[in-house]
Order: structure tokens, then C-alpha cells, then sequence
């Protein structure tokens, strides 16, 4: 990657981190899917609309998922250098627009979910359970009924609990914060 690309990059990331409030593994793909763009296309900043529309045939053999990430990467950015004025045009409406289906989520039947009370129930059904135990209950009895997303619950701070107020405060994708009972 030549100086001019490397800047541009920089500058691009930054305006994510400042801006849009983009999380650290959310920079980091971005570079990486822009850095592995710019290889292929033997830079970023000369980049042509002839070029880009050549990477949905280098990229045939990934998945839909993969493609729309890296072709959204590159949209952002060359929105971005268009808006700062640093180009002129913006070559990026020649990318793929892969239809993705998001899979649906995975849950527990109702006898799995009773099991796993169970389990917990007998664990806690001593004269003095183990403080693992105790959290271990804690933490599901949180997440089962406040609808917590299991990445929020693990990285739920302590603080986030206040015994003042029947809510939490949770901080989700994009530092978005929403209540939870």
C-alpha cells in the first residue's frame, strides 16, 4: 500500500472512530478489507469504476456475507473521500450487491430451557452454594428475563446494577445504549 492510500486509510478510519463511533474490531476490518482491496486493485486512491466492478470476479468464491462486508467498507470509503472533497467521483456504485439472508436465531425448546432451571435449582439447593453457583443463577435469571443479548451480558460492568432503579443500562453494537429490566 503506497503513502497516498495509507493517509487516506488513516483519515477515513479516524472519521469511523470520531463520527460514527466505530468499535476497535470494526476498524480493524475495515483496514483489513480495504488494505486487501487496495492490493487488488494496485491502490485505492486511482482506484477506477472499471477496477472495482473486476473485484466481484475476484471475489466469486467468497460468501455473500463476505462480499457485501467488503464492498460496504469500500461504499464508506469512498463516500467519504467524495465528501471531503479529496476525489471527484466515487467509483463504488460498480460493486456487488449481494443478497444476504440473516440465518435465524438459534434457541431452546422449552424443555431444554426447564432442564437448565433444574440444573440450576439443584446446584443452589444446598446449605451453602458455591459462589459460582450463585453467580451462575444470577446471570441467567438476568438473562432470561430481561431479553439481554448474551455479548451485553457478559460485558455487562458491574455498575451497570444500581439498586435505586429497576433497570439496567446497557451498552450495545455501535455504543448505542437502550434500558433492560
Amino acid at each position: 500500500m503506497g503513502q497516498e492510500d495509507a493517509a487516506l486509510l488513516d483519515r477515513f478510519l479516524e472519521m469511523m472512530a470520531a463520527e460514527r463511533g466505530a468499535s476497535r474490531n470494526t476498524l480493524l476490518a475495515y483496514r483489513a478489507d480495504l488494505t486487501g482491496a487496495g492490493d487488488l486493485l494496485g491502490g485505492l486512491a486511482g482506484a477506477t469504476r472499471d477496477g472495482l466492478g473486476g473485484l466481484a470476479a475476484q471475489w466469486a468464491t467468497l460468501a455473500a456475507a463476505t462480499v457485501a462486508r467488503k464492498a460496504s467498507a469500500l461504499r464508506a470509503f469512498y463516500g467519504f473521500l467524495e465528501e471531503e472533497g479529496l476525489r471527484a467521483d466515487n467509483p463504488s456504485a460498480a460493486l456487488p450487491r449481494p443478497v444476504t439472508r440473516r440465518p435465524l436465531p438459534k434457541i431452546l425448546s422449552t424443555a431444554e430451557v426447564d432442564r437448565f432451571f433444574t440444573l440450576i435449582a439443584e446446584r443452589l439447593d444446598v446449605a451453602h452454594p458455591a459462589p459460582l453457583d450463585l453467580r451462575l443463577a444470577a446471570l441467567i435469571e438476568l438473562l432470561y428475563g430481561s431479553g439481554l443479548r448474551a455479548t451485553e451480558l457478559v460485558s455487562l460492568p458491574r455498575r451497570a446494577l444500581a439498586a435505586d432503579r429497576p433497570f439496567l443500562i446497557l451498552r450495545g453494537k455501535g455504543a448505542r445504549e437502550r434500558l433492560g429490566p
